[in-house]
C-alpha cells in the first residue's frame, strides 16, 4: 500500500456511529408508535423551537424584501411575531403546548402557508410554492376542526420516518 485511503477502503469500512443513531431512530420509532403522549411532549418542545425558528427567519425576510425591494408585506412581519409568540406561550406553559398542539399546527400551518403563497412569486419555483402553500392552509382548516388528529398524525408520522431513517443508517453501516 502506499498510505493513501482510496474510495474503496472508505466504502468498505464497517460505520459503528452509523450503526448506532440507526438503532437509536428505531428504537425512538418503536417508542413513539407504543406511546403517543410521551412522543408528543417531545414533539411539543421541538415544534416550539421550530415556530421560535421559523418566526425569526420570517422577520429576517420582511426586512430582507423590505431593504432589497423598498416595500414588503406586512402579513409576514405579523406572521413571524406570531410564531414568536406561539413558540413563547409553548415554551413556559408545556401543559397547554402538549393539549393545544394540534390548534398551535394548524395556526402556525395557516399562518406559515398564507405567507408562503404571498411571498410565492418572489420564488424560484411559484407554481410549485403556491400549489403548497394551498395545500397546507387546506391541512391547517381540517386540523382547526380536529386538532387530536393533527397532534397524531404528527407523532406517527414522525415515528415513520425515525424508522425508515434508522433502517437506512442501519444498512449505510455495512
Amino acid at each position: 500500500m502506499n498510505g493513501y485511503t482510496t474510495e474503496d477502503d472508505i466504502q468498505r469500512k464497517f460505520r459503528w456511529p452509523s450503526l448506532l443513531l440507526g438503532i437509536l431512530f428505531v428504537l425512538v420509532g418503536i417508542l413513539s408508535f407504543l406511546k403517543p403522549g410521551k412522543a408528543i411532549i417531545g414533539i411539543t418542545w421541538i415544534l416550539a423551537l421550530s415556530m421560535l425558528l421559523s418566526g425569526i427567519f420570517a422577520i429576517w425576510i420582511y426586512f430582507t424584501l423590505r431593504g432589497s425591494f423598498g416595500s414588503a408585506s406586512g402579513f409576514t412581519l405579523v406572521t413571524g411575531i406570531l410564531d414568536i409568540i406561539l413558540a413563547i406561550l409553548v415554551f413556559f406553559n408545556l401543559d397547554t403546548g402538549f393539549f393545544m398542539l394540534g390548534y398551535f399546527l394548524a395556526f402556525w400551518f395557516l399562518f406559515d402557508s398564507i405567507n408562503m403563497l404571498l411571498l410565492s412569486s418572489y420564488s424560484f419555483h411559484p407554481g410549485l410554492n403556491t400549489l403548497f402553500s394551498i395545500l397546507g392552509i387546506i391541512a391547517g382548516v381540517l386540523m382547526l376542526f380536529n386538532p387530536l388528529i393533527g397532534s397524531l398524525v404528527v407523532v406517527y408520522i414522525l415515528a415513520v420516518y425515525l424508522l425508515i431513517f434508522g433502517i437506512i443508517l442501519i444498512a449505510r453501516a455495512f
